[in-house]
């Protein structure tokens, strides 16, 4: 195997376990199980919507780095429903949370968009890849797919029919 190929496949490969312990952290703060979705099947209607926003916008280029990420140093990447536009590195992550702290935005629900009293943050992790194509060589750490959810739409996302179907992380 190249031996470039080889070094970023460690690099997505350390991410992907940090990015792992990030995600548990989070759960951990929200005082949230993780819940083990294998593929779309897993998904609720909810979920998947949310999912098709964040891959829609990077099919079609809508979606920009923050400065501190590039394609050859893959680490674990955030995608904020909340403010769609951009992929960010923890630190910056971190700040965008801080801003849309106490604000009316920060009790809008990501998939209905009605103001909430009470927001469920969610998120779901995507795996970190690497691509080796003729003319394309590149790798991206786990996405983090963060949103909240309004009690009514936290229901239909995670029924408990589905929930106790899925191995608790």
């Amino acid at each position: 195997m190249n031996p470039r190929v080889t070094a970023l496949l460690d690099q997505a490969h350390a991410a992907a376990a940090h990015g792992a312990r990030l995600f548990a952290d989070l759960a951990d703060r929200a005082n949230a199980p993780i819940r083990w979705i294998t593929g779309p099947e897993d998904m609720s209607d909810t979920i998947r919507a949310i999912v098709l926003r964040f891959t829609s916008r990077a099919a079609k280029g809508q979606i920009t780095l923050c400065p501190h990420l590039n394609e050859l140093s893959p680490a674990p990447v955030f995608w904020l429903a909340w403010a769609p536009g951009r992929i960010r590195c923890i630190p910056c992550t971190e700040a965008a949370s801080r801003r849309i702290k106490g604000t009316t935005e920060d009790r809008r629900c990501d998939y209905c968009r009605r103001i909430a009293r009470l927001i469920h943050p969610e998120g779901m992790q995507l795996p970190a890849i690497v691509v080796d194509l003729p003319g394309l060589f590149a790798a991206s750490g786990p996405v983090t797919i963060m949103f909240g959810l309004c009690p009514a739409c936290h229901a239909l996302a995670m029924p408990p029919s589905v929930c106790a179907d899925l191995p608790a992380g």
